[in-house]
């Protein structure tokens, strides 16, 4: 009888081990690599998202306050008010006066405001302060940069309201449009808002009203 012949079994050499070895590590460093790529370009996206709605917000604060502008009435000497006039007024890193959007009042109430531009250890930053004495610090930028303009009835921007060539019995008290010129993201942005609304003195029927004479 013949035997059955030994089946011969190849075990791994150390050097074909070695081998798999290092392609087993260069395809987990490939993958390591890829995994820590994709987990940055998503922490990335998430910040630009972030700054985007948080610029939209803080963009739709300054449009809102700013186009709901109020003309108020003008002191008469005869007559005592409970407040100052909020007239408005404006130069190239301020303006103030009533909205009708207070960032900290309630819709449609008449709020004093202002916003302005203030420059300190080299940045520049937009700030809004409440009729309450209140600051809030909206947008910062590095350098000093940016300015308010305002659009007058014939189409010309001046950097303070009212402008020279105006008085106060032919100019209107609000300007047409206001402009904000600053830095976002390290790009510069222009950010123009009509202002709605009376743009002229209101009718003050106080003014009918003779306080010497009141009856």
């Amino acid at each position: 009888m013949r035997s059955s012949p030994v089946t011969r079994q190849r075990a791994f050499t150390l050097l074909e081990m070695l081998v798999v070895l290092v392609l087993v590590s260069m395809v987990t460093l490939l993958l390591m690599q890829g995994l820590s790529y994709v987990l940055n370009l998503r922490v990335r996206f998430v910040q630009q998202l972030e700054d985007l709605q948080q610029g939209a917000l803080k963009a739709y604060w300054f449009r809102s306050s700013t186009a709901a502008l109020l003309p108020d009435f003008r002191p008469l000497p005869k007559i005592t008010q409970n407040r100052p006039a909020q007239i408005f007024q404006g130069t190239d890193v301020r303006f103030s006066g009533l909205t009708l959007a207070g960032l900290e009042a309630e819709p449609g109430v008449p709020t004093a405001f202002a916003w302005e531009l203030t420059y300190a250890d080299g940045m520049t930053q937009l700030q809004y302060h409440s009729e309450h004495e209140q600051t809030w610090t909206l947008l910062s930028w590095n350098g000093r940069r940016g300015g308010f303009e305002y659009l007058d009835a014939q189409g010309a921007w001046h950097s303070a309201w009212p402008p020279h060539l105006f008085t106060q019995e032919t100019g209107a008290q609000l300007p047409e449009a206001i402009a904000l010129n600053g830095v976002l993201r390290s790009q510069p942005f222009t950010w123009i808002v009509r202002v709605t609304g009376n743009k002229n003195d209101p009718y003050d029927y106080r003014a009918d009203f003779d306080v010497d004479n009141p009856l």
